[in-house]
């Protein structure tokens, strides 16, 4: 993860022995582990944890961002739904042709061999 520590959302302070060391105590520690979580189980992006963070989390609820497999399986369901339209039609299609068939070769085909 990305520059967690630069968030202004973990409540942290400097050591006092002026090593630079930041001190983070229970509050601090379980806002890193929402964001962690935020980020890596929701798949949210720094920016998106900062609004959230920035709003109190009422206005600014990003949906976890779907990972290429899911985007290529919506993908795919949708074009087999396109595809099952015409399938259908063709289908209909050839069952109509079939039946002409049936109707020539009882019907038509014997009339005009007796013109």
């Amino acid at each position: 993860m990305n520059d967690l520590t630069s968030l202004k959302y973990i409540p942290h302070e400097k050591s006092e022995k002026g090593n630079g060391y930041n001190i983070y105590k229970r509050g601090g520690i379980e806002r890193f582990k929402e964001i962690q979580a935020l980020h890596r189980e929701q798949n949210w992006s720094m920016k998106q944890i900062e609004q959230y963070f920035a709003t109190g989390g009422e206005s600014f609820k990003p949906e976890p961002e779907k990972k290429a497999g899911e985007l290529i399986a919506e993908e795919l369901k949708a074009i087999r739904e396109e595809m099952a339209a015409p399938r259908e039609e063709n289908k209909q299609m050839k069952e109509q042709l079939d039946n002409q068939e049936t109707i020539n070769k009882e019907f038509v085909i014997p009339g005009i061999q007796q013109i």
